[in-house]
């Protein structure tokens, strides 16, 4: 019958008693068994690169139902899954287990990159999106509008600051 041992050493011995007529006899042997090496995946979804404002999943499982997986985030254990919006960056990920009876320790690791989402403003002058023509006297009606993005924007007259928000309206003469 076949036997599925766990890691270790195990003997055999076969032993004859003896009897009247026979001396007692007996023979043993060892396996060895070594243990298996543990392997662990760290998969993230929908990849592992991505843009600002896209909710990530990063999963790490072992190959085997005897190891317990552990999840870090720059080196800060998390939920394994771990399901995150991360800032802009780069986030590493290890996954790690420890050695059981049967199988060696595993650790693997993998780089999430968050790329900056992109912004956009608008700007028009006396409501036209595009340069203007104006004479010496003539006001100008002047609309800057965050279109995307998270900061105020910076609105700029000859590289100075005249004013800042999320919408901005400037009539100069």
């Amino acid at each position: 019958t076949a036997v599925t041992l766990a890691a270790g050493t195990h003997n055999y011995t076969v032993i004859n008693p003896g009897n009247n007529n026979y001396l007692s006899s007996s023979k043993t042997f060892f396996v060895t068994v070594n243990k298996a090496t543990g392997g662990l995946t760290l998969a993230a979804s929908p990849s592992w690169s991505e843009t600002y404002g896209t909710e990530t999943e990063v999963i790490c499982t072992a190959n085997n139902d005897e190891s317990s997986a552990q999840l870090y985030a720059n080196s800060i254990s998390v939920s394994n899954p771990h399901t995150a919006t991360l800032a802009a960056g780069t986030h590493n990920y290890t996954c790690n287990s420890s050695t059981t009876q049967n199988y060696t320790a595993a650790i693997n690791s993998s780089i999430l990159t968050i790329a900056k989402a992109s912004s956009a403003v608008n700007l028009t002058l006396n409501s036209t999106d595009a340069n203007i023509t104006t004479e010496v006297g003539g006001s100008i009606n002047i609309t800057a509008v965050k279109a995307s993005g998270e900061a105020n924007i910076q609105l700029y007259q000859d590289s100075t600051l005249i004013n800042s928000g999320t919408t901005l309206t400037n009539i100069t003469a």
